[in-house]
Protein backbone atom coordinates (compact mmCIF):
# COMPACT_ATOMS: atom_id res chain seq x y z
CA UNK A 1 0.00 0.00 0.00
CA UNK A 2 1.43 3.37 -1.02
CA UNK A 3 2.05 6.17 1.53
CA UNK A 4 -0.48 8.43 -0.26
CA UNK A 5 -3.19 5.76 0.02
CA UNK A 6 -2.37 5.27 3.69
CA UNK A 7 -2.77 9.00 4.25
CA UNK A 8 -6.09 9.01 2.40
CA UNK A 9 -7.39 6.14 4.52
CA UNK A 10 -6.22 7.83 7.71
CA UNK A 11 -7.96 11.06 6.73
CA UNK A 12 -11.23 9.30 5.96
CA UNK A 13 -11.14 7.51 9.32
CA UNK A 14 -10.59 10.71 11.33
CA UNK A 15 -13.61 12.03 13.26
CA UNK A 16 -15.76 14.55 11.43
CA UNK A 17 -15.05 18.06 12.70
CA UNK A 18 -18.09 20.39 12.71
CA UNK A 19 -16.14 23.54 13.68
CA UNK A 20 -16.16 25.22 10.25
CA UNK A 21 -19.80 24.36 9.67
CA UNK A 22 -20.95 25.92 12.95
CA UNK A 23 -18.58 28.87 12.43
CA UNK A 24 -20.21 29.67 9.09
CA UNK A 25 -23.67 29.54 10.65
CA UNK A 26 -22.50 31.74 13.51
CA UNK A 27 -21.13 34.24 10.99
CA UNK A 28 -24.49 34.31 9.20
CA UNK A 29 -26.76 34.48 12.24
CA UNK A 30 -26.54 38.15 13.19
CA UNK A 31 -26.92 39.51 9.64
CA UNK A 32 -29.87 37.15 9.02
CA UNK A 33 -31.52 38.52 12.17
CA UNK A 34 -30.79 42.08 11.03
CA UNK A 35 -32.36 41.31 7.66
CA UNK A 36 -35.42 39.96 9.48
CA UNK A 37 -35.79 43.10 11.57
CA UNK A 38 -35.58 45.25 8.44
CA UNK A 39 -38.06 43.06 6.58
CA UNK A 40 -40.50 43.41 9.47
CA UNK A 41 -40.18 47.19 9.37
CA UNK A 42 -40.04 47.48 5.57
CA UNK A 43 -41.97 44.76 3.70
CA UNK A 44 -40.15 45.44 0.45
CA UNK A 45 -37.23 43.44 1.86
CA UNK A 46 -39.38 40.44 2.73
CA UNK A 47 -38.62 38.26 -0.31
CA UNK A 48 -34.86 38.74 -0.04
CA UNK A 49 -34.94 38.04 3.67
CA UNK A 50 -37.09 34.93 3.20
CA UNK A 51 -34.67 33.43 0.68
CA UNK A 52 -31.72 33.97 3.00
CA UNK A 53 -33.61 32.78 6.07
CA UNK A 54 -34.71 29.61 4.27
CA UNK A 55 -31.12 28.88 3.25
CA UNK A 56 -29.99 29.40 6.85
CA UNK A 57 -32.67 27.08 8.27
CA UNK A 58 -31.85 24.35 5.74
CA UNK A 59 -28.14 24.46 6.56
CA UNK A 60 -28.79 24.61 10.29
CA UNK A 61 -31.10 21.59 9.97
CA UNK A 62 -28.49 19.64 8.03
CA UNK A 63 -25.86 20.46 10.67
CA UNK A 64 -28.11 19.37 13.54
CA UNK A 65 -29.17 16.18 11.75
CA UNK A 66 -25.51 15.28 11.30
CA UNK A 67 -23.98 16.42 14.60
CA UNK A 68 -26.85 16.79 17.06
CA UNK A 69 -27.94 19.81 19.03
CA UNK A 70 -26.73 23.20 17.91
CA UNK A 71 -24.12 24.72 20.24
CA UNK A 72 -24.41 28.28 21.51
CA UNK A 73 -23.21 30.17 18.47
CA UNK A 74 -20.71 32.96 19.03
CA UNK A 75 -22.50 35.36 16.75
CA UNK A 76 -20.83 38.44 15.32
CA UNK A 77 -21.77 41.89 16.63
CA UNK A 78 -23.15 44.10 13.87
CA UNK A 79 -23.08 47.88 14.03
CA UNK A 80 -26.54 49.45 14.02
CA UNK A 81 -26.63 50.89 10.51
CA UNK A 82 -30.39 51.03 9.99
CA UNK A 83 -32.45 49.61 7.15
CA UNK A 84 -31.51 51.66 4.14
CA UNK A 85 -30.97 49.78 0.89
CA UNK A 86 -27.23 50.06 1.40
CA UNK A 87 -27.41 48.75 4.97
CA UNK A 88 -29.68 45.87 4.00
CA UNK A 89 -27.36 44.93 1.15
CA UNK A 90 -24.47 44.78 3.64
CA UNK A 91 -26.47 42.46 5.92
CA UNK A 92 -27.35 40.34 2.91
CA UNK A 93 -23.73 40.08 1.79
CA UNK A 94 -22.52 39.20 5.30
CA UNK A 95 -25.20 36.52 5.64
CA UNK A 96 -24.31 35.14 2.22
CA UNK A 97 -20.62 34.92 3.15
CA UNK A 98 -21.41 33.00 6.32
CA UNK A 99 -23.78 30.66 4.53
CA UNK A 100 -21.18 30.12 1.84
CA UNK A 101 -18.65 29.09 4.50
CA UNK A 102 -21.16 26.70 6.07
CA UNK A 103 -22.18 25.23 2.71
CA UNK A 104 -18.55 24.67 1.72
CA UNK A 105 -17.80 23.03 5.08
CA UNK A 106 -20.78 20.70 4.71
CA UNK A 107 -19.63 19.77 1.21
CA UNK A 108 -16.13 18.92 2.46
CA UNK A 109 -17.60 16.76 5.20
CA UNK A 110 -19.82 14.93 2.71
CA UNK A 111 -16.79 14.00 0.60
CA UNK A 112 -15.35 12.25 3.66
CA UNK A 113 -18.45 10.08 4.17
CA UNK A 114 -18.27 7.09 1.80
CA UNK A 115 -20.85 4.37 2.34
CA UNK A 116 -23.64 4.49 4.93
CA UNK A 117 -23.56 6.91 7.87
CA UNK A 118 -26.08 7.13 10.70
CA UNK A 119 -25.40 10.62 12.03
CA UNK A 120 -21.62 10.53 12.45
CA UNK A 121 -21.47 6.73 12.81
CA UNK A 122 -20.24 4.89 9.68
CA UNK A 123 -21.83 1.49 9.10
CA UNK A 124 -20.66 -1.30 6.76
CA UNK A 125 -21.08 -5.05 6.36
CA UNK A 126 -18.84 -6.05 9.26
CA UNK A 127 -20.99 -3.92 11.62
CA UNK A 128 -24.36 -5.40 10.60
CA UNK A 129 -26.01 -8.43 12.21
CA UNK A 130 -29.15 -8.21 10.07
CA UNK A 131 -30.83 -5.84 7.60
CA UNK A 132 -34.33 -6.71 6.41
CA UNK A 133 -36.92 -4.69 4.47
CA UNK A 134 -40.47 -5.88 5.08
CA UNK A 135 -44.07 -4.58 5.17
CA UNK A 136 -45.16 -3.17 8.52
CA UNK A 137 -48.87 -3.76 7.91
CA UNK A 138 -50.92 -6.25 5.92
CA UNK A 139 -51.85 -3.70 3.26
CA UNK A 140 -48.17 -3.07 2.49
CA UNK A 141 -48.68 0.70 2.49
CA UNK A 142 -45.73 1.25 4.83
CA UNK A 143 -42.42 -0.58 4.79
CA UNK A 144 -39.68 -0.80 7.36
CA UNK A 145 -35.96 -1.47 7.27
CA UNK A 146 -35.00 -3.33 10.43
CA UNK A 147 -31.27 -2.74 10.90
CA UNK A 148 -29.52 -4.54 13.75
CA UNK A 149 -25.86 -3.87 14.46
CA UNK A 150 -23.42 -6.31 15.99
CA UNK A 151 -23.02 -6.13 19.79
CA UNK A 152 -19.69 -4.30 19.57
CA UNK A 153 -21.46 -1.33 17.92
CA UNK A 154 -24.22 -1.00 20.53
CA UNK A 155 -22.32 1.47 22.78
CA UNK A 156 -21.42 3.67 19.80
CA UNK A 157 -25.00 3.74 18.54
CA UNK A 158 -26.25 4.62 22.02
CA UNK A 159 -23.65 7.40 22.29
CA UNK A 160 -24.66 8.70 18.86
CA UNK A 161 -28.36 8.86 19.72
CA UNK A 162 -28.75 9.56 23.44
CA UNK A 163 -28.41 13.33 23.05
CA UNK A 164 -30.68 13.51 20.00
CA UNK A 165 -34.11 12.61 21.41
CA UNK A 166 -36.69 14.82 19.72
CA UNK A 167 -34.29 15.72 16.91
CA UNK A 168 -33.79 14.33 13.43
CA UNK A 169 -30.68 12.33 12.61
CA UNK A 170 -29.34 12.14 9.09
CA UNK A 171 -28.95 8.91 7.18
CA UNK A 172 -26.38 9.54 4.45
CA UNK A 173 -25.06 7.41 1.61
CA UNK A 174 -21.79 8.56 0.07
CA UNK A 175 -22.33 11.95 1.69
CA UNK A 176 -25.86 12.40 0.32
CA UNK A 177 -28.65 12.85 2.87
CA UNK A 178 -31.32 10.27 1.97
CA UNK A 179 -33.42 10.26 5.15
CA UNK A 180 -33.69 12.17 8.42
CA UNK A 181 -35.82 10.20 10.90
CA UNK A 182 -36.81 11.80 14.20
CA UNK A 183 -35.59 10.00 17.30
CA UNK A 184 -38.13 9.32 20.02
CA UNK A 185 -35.70 7.54 22.36
CA UNK A 186 -32.01 6.60 22.49
CA UNK A 187 -31.15 3.47 20.50
CA UNK A 188 -29.86 1.39 23.40
CA UNK A 189 -30.32 -2.11 21.96
CA UNK A 190 -28.17 -1.68 18.86
CA UNK A 191 -31.08 -1.75 16.44
CA UNK A 192 -33.26 0.72 14.55
CA UNK A 193 -36.31 0.73 12.32
CA UNK A 194 -36.40 3.08 9.35
CA UNK A 195 -39.84 3.44 7.79
CA UNK A 196 -41.23 4.78 4.54
CA UNK A 197 -43.67 4.02 1.73
CA UNK A 198 -41.02 3.42 -0.95
CA UNK A 199 -39.16 0.11 -1.03
CA UNK A 200 -36.50 1.49 -3.39
CA UNK A 201 -35.25 4.04 -0.83
CA UNK A 202 -35.10 1.50 2.00
CA UNK A 203 -33.42 -1.12 -0.20
CA UNK A 204 -30.81 1.47 -1.13
CA UNK A 205 -30.00 2.04 2.54
CA UNK A 206 -29.92 -1.72 3.15
CA UNK A 207 -27.51 -2.24 0.23
CA UNK A 208 -25.23 0.50 1.57
CA UNK A 209 -25.26 -1.09 5.03
CA UNK A 210 -24.09 -4.38 3.50
CA UNK A 211 -21.23 -2.95 1.44
CA UNK A 212 -17.79 -4.33 2.24
CA UNK A 213 -15.89 -2.28 4.83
Amino acid sequence: MTPSLLLALAASAAPLDPASLWAGLAQALAPVEAMGACAHARPRYQDRYQRTFTAYVELEGAAEALFGRKPMLDRAVLPATGCSERAFAKYEAAAGAGLGTARQALGKLAVRMPGLWIGTLPVCRDDVASAVVEPLYEDGAMLGLSLTLRPALKPRLLSETQGRVGLTMSVRIDGEAVMAPRLHEPLSVGAMMLTGPERKALERIRAAALRPC
